[in-house]
């Protein structure tokens, strides 16, 4: 039976063709121009944040994330399409063949795996960028519902709730519910919300609050950034369906109608 654990992309064309980006380890990669991309394309006709590839278990879900130009699956333009391994997926210029088997064309290259720009670890990375584009990655996720295509609605309600979906053992399945009156840090401080084991992460690393009925995400100075999306950001508005990436630490934001329950 083959194995759908882990994932290769290999490009087909343009100036990096043959060059293969192994998916494994996470559960979700980002596909993009943006340096924070687990699978960066350099195409102008690609967004910095243009698709995703998600895992649930062994099937994997190919998602366009409101693109300018679309993506294409056998040439097919989708928005959402369940992968079984084969397929050619077009963003801008640049086509892909998605599969389960490692690529055996002779000259093939296997991407180097991205580093973050601090120390390197072990785990958390997804395999692929080539040497000359090394950028920060950790991407994401084992959550139990399928990772939806970013919203454009904000986000008008009284709770919300971030849980953490990939990242260090000992932190995946924390969550918060916050409601209008409170702020939420999150580090490695035992004074944050969300204490995370996670060693990228800043002890102080962020702050989320409500401002004027939004939700709103500080970057508070960290060494390794606040990556929400797929783009780093020094502050932006949250809705619901996006991704935090702190360090290799990955956080689901949901809004909700009423509290539920809080561990963190």
């Amino acid at each position: 039976m083959l194995e759908k654990s882990v994932a290769y992309l290999r490009l087909l064309n343009g100036p990096r063709k043959g060059c293969v980006f192994v998916l494994k380890e996470l559960a979700v990669f980002d596909i993009g121009r943006g340096e924070d991309s687990q699978i960066r394309i350099d195409d102008e006709r690609v967004c910095k944040s243009h698709a995703r590839i998600y895992r649930k278990n062994e099937n994997w879900t190919f998602y366009d994330l409101n693109s300018d130009t679309g993506s294409s699956v056998n040439d097919i333009k989708v928005e959402k399409r369940l992968l079984d391994g084969g397929e050619i997926i077009r963003l801008g210029g640049v086509e892909m063949q998605f599969s389960f088997e490692a690529p055996q064309k002779k000259g093939a290259k296997q991407g180097e795996p991205e580093k973050p720009a601090a120390e390197p670890s072990a785990s958390g990375r997804a395999e692929g960028a080539g040497p000359e584009h090394e950028s920060p990655t950790s991407q994401l996720r084992g959550l139990g519902v399928e990772a939806p295509s970013a919203p454009t609605e904000p986000v008008r309600v009284q709770f919300l709730r971030l849980t953490v979906i990939d990242g260090d053992k000992r932190d995946i399945g924390k969550e918060i519910l916050l409601d209008a009156a409170r702020e939420c840090l999150i580090g490695r401080s035992a004074n944050c919300a969300i204490v995370l084991s996670d060693g990228k992460v800043s002890r102080l690393h962020c702050r989320i609050e409500h401002a004027n009925g939004q939700t709103v995400i500080t970057d508070l100075n960290s060494a390794n950034g606040t990556v929400l999306n797929g783009e780093r950001v020094s502050q932006a508005v949250l809705k619901a369906g996006d991704y935090l990436r702190l360090g290799f630490t990955v956080l689901s934001y949901e809004k909700v109608p009423e509290p539920s329950r809080v561990h963190a």
